[in-house]
């Protein structure tokens, strides 16, 4: 069980680079959208936190940052997404990092997306 307002946390960045298919809004049928997988990626995410672990475990999953495509009515090819994973009970990492991949794997096969994913530490810090 993971300490209750516990010292200090650690922490993981994961950077994600998804890769779709882009094209003009008006023909979206035609596209692979980087843009809503990765807003269904982060609700993802999220939602399984409340699944996978304990209401109790000081765990926690940010999105930190969205980017895609700078033009109006064009749906990018790219989107990249940035995370900020925190935890405090060995194991917890782990699970959160394979929380991140099986999404993304998930959202491939749904979207016809590809993606890369980079995973950092970081430096420890007060949850």
């Amino acid at each position: 069980m993971a300490e209750k307002n516990p010292e200090r946390s650690e922490r993981i960045t994961a950077s994600v680079a998804l890769q779709g298919l882009g094209g003009h809004s008006s023909v979206p049928f035609k596209t692979h959208n980087p843009v809503t997988a990765g807003f269904e990626f982060i609700h993802t995410v999220t939602a399984r936190l409340w699944y996978e672990f304990d209401s109790f475990d000081n765990v926690a999953l940010y999105p930190v940052g969205f980017d895609a495509g700078t033009k109006a009515n064009i749906i990018p090819d790219t989107a990249s997404i940035q995370l900020r994973l925190e935890y405090a009970a060995a194991g917890q990492g782990e699970k959160l990092k394979h929380i991140v991949q099986t999404s993304l794997e998930a959202l491939k096969a749904l979207y016809s997306v590809d993606y890369t994913v980079e995973f950092s530490e970081a430096a420890h810090g007060r949850f």
